[in-house]
């Protein structure tokens, strides 16, 4: 069994991660400001992460593909996502896309993190509850 880490202000991404998304912010010039605003901050967040292999993530961390469950301190209610790339997105089924103000929030972060996330109808804090499945923590071999 991994560690599982949850420190205030780290953010962890897997190597194979942090490659697929810089492919993936690389593209941004060519959406709208708005997208072009949070596709930077997310590359940002991507560069000061702390990087790990794919076998030694915590697997308390929230990595593309994982599903989590998520309260909004706010509303006191909870939902289920899971956090995958922009074509797998699927609001009707909670998979949320990387690019996406909520997914780019939490992405890195770990159960039991409380973030404010900045969305179209304002900030919400939210809480990560619990990883219900990463797929780094089932076994399998992301690392190209």
């Amino acid at each position: 069994m991994r560690p599982a880490y949850s420190r205030e202000g780290v953010v962890f991404v897997t190597h194979y991660d942090a490659r697929r998304i810089n492919l993936l912010t690389s593209s941004a010039s060519k959406v709208e400001p708005a997208v072009r605003t949070l596709v930077s901050g997310l590359s940002d967040k991507v560069r000061r992460a702390v990087a790990l292999p794919p076998q030694a993530i915590p697997e308390n961390i929230i990595t593309l593909d994982s599903r989590f469950r998520l309260r909004d301190i706010a509303a006191a209610e909870s939902r289920i996502y899971t956090l995958v790339m922009p074509k797998q997105a699927d609001i009707t089924q909670n998979r949320i896309s990387i690019l996406s103000p909520l997914g780019a929030c939490v992405y890195g972060h770990a159960s039991g993190d409380e973030v404010a996330c900045l969305t179209p109808t304002g900030v919400r804090r939210l809480r990560i509850e619990a990883i219900l499945y990463q797929p780094e923590a089932n076994g399998l071999d992301l690392s190209d």
